[in-house]
């Protein structure tokens, strides 16, 4: 998982979208460690800040799976709210990216430990 929320030029707002959902995977991977395949939040400093380089770290096979917070999750919320932007879409806040080749058995497990609690 990878945080970008309240990264520039996107950084008007103190991020909240980006802590709380890497907060919630930690806590989710904390109450049971051992039915997950690994877990870590580098920073994305890693990725030279760049959220395609995330993805590109999945297609060259360097990680199972990635949630990229996007950079501006906090600020696109904050400005639906305050406009009243009806057609806000919060699907955007965030990216699901993995390598559907690999061993979809464990993916299975992965989501199944991440949704049942």
């Amino acid at each position: 998982m990878v945080d970008f929320d309240g990264q520039a030029p996107f950084n008007q707002n103190t991020p909240i979208v980006g802590p709380i959902v890497t907060r919630l995977a930690a806590q989710t991977i904390a109450m049971n460690p051992t039915e997950h395949l690994g877990y870590v939040s580098p920073p994305p400093s890693q990725f030279n800040n760049d959220p395609i380089a995330v993805r590109r770290a999945v297609y060259d096979f360097e990680a199972w799976a990635a949630i990229i917070i996007n950079p501006n999750a906090t600020s696109m919320l904050y400005s639906a709210i305050n406009i009243g932007n009806a057609s806000y879409d919060p699907m955007g806040a965030m990216q699901l990216v993995y390598q559907d080749a690999r061993d979809d058995t464990n993916w299975y497990v992965l989501s199944c430990a991440a949704f049942s609690s």
